[in-house]
């Protein structure tokens, strides 16, 4: 027969100084099942999703699942034999509280709740648990305790209650029951409704609500809906106390049971009065300035901005005003300039006219110059290059007349080596003319010593004889010669002198050469700088003949383009004249004839450009 769960076999329990039970992995489980009982398998099961933990009556940790350790950081070995009191806050396992605890477990009385526990890293362990004090004999042996971890759900219910609690805080919170009955208001609503709670409490939400809405089949309609799980939300308008419009921006939202029937209907929202009030503000703002831009659109810019907003509202109706205002007395000046402008182009094209009629004689007068110059410039180049001839010419003497001035002075050296050589002959001549006297002196001692000698000098006689005929033609020999060298020297003499003259006569000619050529080289690079300066100046004056011949071109486009600007600026006046520019002037007639279309600014706007 199975025996009772909470009566064990003796045999099963150990003293609080023995071991302590054995696990159901053990041979017999503390339940007093055995391995493979139906019991101890779903007791198991039951370990993979829920702690326990066994404690002796003093608070000692018998035995503890591998579960419950897991939650707690702890390993089996660290706890064991541990006091309970290490799984708790120091401060509560020293105070009364945490002795009345173990008290009233040691007398034999249950205990069941969540229970805050310290995890091995000093954080917090919610635990959902029950401590069961076991019985043998009528005397508390044993405490055990099943644990379920809650500490996640326990922080998502603090989450969700902060965030109750934060929206309470800044929205205004109302309930209702199904009948659309207040229930319950927090303070945000009663203070933007401006009533206290029992003003409202058993009353109806039509008390909120304008009184010809709440009577209509909408209002009932809406109701209905919530009754059946709809929810809505947007902006509602609803009664103050005091009678005043407010806008609320809030949802409706049914509250709903375990069963999922609706109970009730929450509203949670916000004051938005202020927001709608400026967009009212904002629409009538807009409405205005469509007013005027259409007004601007069809040429009358005496539109304005009346009724008065606030803060940046106020300062786009002012920029709008001020825009309209500045654009009409832009416009004004821009007529006032286009008849000025009128005026100064008629002054223009007059004026153009003028010039292109003076470009142009200005043109068939430099045509004339032009051809002027060219003939001057072919004249200059011709003396140009006859100067050029004539330098060359020049420079040929000056080579031919220095050549010359070389040979004279060749020559002059030659006869002033030849009256050396006449005056070295003389001397010879006269060594010849002592020799030829002293041989007919000799012959003459001959022959008288012939003579004394008698027949035996006469042959000597004849050889003295015919030696002094010698002597007597050389010495008439010598007499020539020397005559014959005075003459050649007087002659030398002469043509030295002649030579001389016409040595310092070629040397004065080479000098005039010089200075010919030193003027013909001069006139022909001043020929040559003149004919060079005449092209220039002959360029110039192309180069102002096509300025001015474009000139004349531009002038024609100058009075063709003043024809165009006075026709435009007429054209700018007709459409400016479109315009209504003051509250004064009458509206004009023809709206279609004055329709100022953004083709029409582009237009003027060209011509003005």
């Amino acid at each position: 027969m199975r025996r009772r769960w909470n009566q064990p076999h003796p045999s099963q329990w150990a003293s609080d100084d023995g071991c302590s039970l054995q696990r159901i992995e053990d041979q017999v489980h503390f339940f007093g099942f055995r391995r493979g009982s139906s019991a101890a398998t779903k007791l198991a099961a039951i370990e993979n999703v829920q702690g326990w933990v066994e404690f002796s009556p003093s608070g000692r940790i018998v035995e503890i699942s591998d579960h419950l350790c897991q939650s707690l950081g702890y390993t089996r070995k660290e706890v064991l034999g541990q006091n309970h009191r290490v799984l708790c806050d120091p401060a509560y396992a020293a105070s009364v509280a945490y002795a009345d605890f173990w008290a009233q477990l040691r007398s034999g009385k249950t205990d069941r709740g969540v229970y805050p526990r310290r995890h091995k890293d000093g954080s917090d362990v919610f635990l959902q648990a029950s401590y069961t004090p076991m019985r043998r004999f009528g005397r508390v042996t044993r405490i055990i305790k099943f644990a379920t971890d809650v500490t996640e759900e326990r922080r998502q219910l603090a989450a969700t209650a902060s965030q109750l609690e934060a929206m309470n805080a800044t929205q205004a919170i109302i309930e209702f029951s199904l009948e659309g009955m207040v229930q319950h208001a927090n303070d945000n609503f009663l203070r933007a409704m401006q009533y206290e709670a029992v003003q409202i409490i058993g009353h109806h939400h039509r008390m909120f609500c304008d009184p010809a809405f709440a009577a209509t089949i909408e209002y009932a309609n809406f109701w209905k809906r919530l009754r059946a799980g709809e929810a809505f939300s947007g902006r509602y308008p609803r009664v103050r106390k005091d009678g005043a419009t407010i806008w609320i921006q809030g949802a409706y939202t049914p509250l709903r049971d375990a069963k999922g029937l609706v109970t009730g209907v929450i509203k949670a929202c916000t004051d938005v009065t202020a927001e709608v009030e400026r967009e009212h503000a904002l629409a009538a703002l807009v409405r205005e300035a469509g007013d005027v831009l259409n007004g601007m659109a069809s040429g009358d810019l005496t539109g304005r901005v009346s009724e008065h907003y606030q803060g940046e509202l106020e300062r786009m109706a002012s920029g709008l005003n001020r825009a309209a205002a500045s654009l009409a007395d832009t416009l004004s000046e821009v007529n006032a300039v286009a008849w000025s402008m009128k005026e100064s182009v008629t002054q223009l094209a007059d004026g153009t006219v003028d010039l292109a009629n003076r470009t142009n004689a200005q043109v068939s007068a430099l045509e004339e110059t032009a051809a002027a110059m060219e003939e001057m410039t072919a004249s200059v180049r011709q003396n140009a290059d006859r100067a050029k001839a004539a330098e060359d010419v020049g420079r040929q003497t000056r080579a031919a007349a220095q050549q010359s001035g070389q040979l004279m002075a060749e020559a002059m050296a030659a006869m002033t080596a030849i009256s050396e050589s006449g005056k070295r002959i003389g001397d010879i001549t006269r060594v010849i003319d002592e020799l030829a006297f002293q041989t007919n002196l000799l012959s003459l001692n001959a022959a008288v010593e012939a003579a004394r000698a008698g027949d035996h000098g006469r042959g000597f006689a004849v050889v003295a004889g015919e030696v002094r005929q010698l002597a007597l033609r050389s010495a008439n020999a010598a007499k020539e010669i020397g005559d014959l060298i005075d003459e050649t020297m007087l002659r030398v003499r002469d043509g030295g002198r002649v030579v001389g003259e016409t040595a310092e006569a070629l040397s004065g000619i080479v000098t005039a050469v010089e200075h010919v050529t030193g003027f013909i080289e001069h006139i022909s690079a001043a020929a040559q700088e003149q004919s060079a300066g005449i092209e220039q100046v002959n360029g110039a004056v192309s180069t102002m003949d096509g300025a001015n011949q474009q000139n004349a071109a531009l002038a024609e486009e100058l009075s063709a383009a003043s024809q165009s600007l006075d026709e435009q600026s007429g054209i700018l006046q007709q459409q400016i004249s479109a315009f209504r520019l003051d509250a004064n002037q009458p509206p004009r007639g023809g709206e279609n004839r004055h329709q100022w279309s953004s083709r029409t600014v582009r237009d003027t706007t060209r011509a003005v450009a």
